[in-house]
């Protein structure tokens, strides 16, 4: 009968790390701060946060991207559904 055990000299996974949503600057800013923090108090490696740090950097100009086209949008609907003020 196979067993459902992983072999003795099986890496031990580690712990799922939960991460919140990063969908506003904000979010992304405070995600990371705890990437510095932990780097900081040496519970991740410096090159780990780096990397990670990078990345976050990329996601939170995507999303003042994104912001910024959402906004312009929504002017740019409301300047369409304005009357012409020319006179005729």
């Amino acid at each position: 009968m196979p067993s459902n055990r992983a072999p003795s000299n099986a890496t031990p996974r580690p712990p799922a790390i939960r991460v919140g949503r990063l969908d506003t600057a904000d979010r992304v800013r405070r995600e990371l701060a705890r990437v510095y923090k932990d780097a900081r108090c040496r519970r991740i490696e410096a090159g780990d946060a780096s990397k990670l740090a990078s990345v976050l950097g990329l996601i939170v100009r995507i999303v003042e991207t994104s912001d910024i086209e959402r906004r312009l949008d929504a002017l740019e609907a409301r300047i369409a559904d304005r009357p012409s003020r020319r006179a005729a």
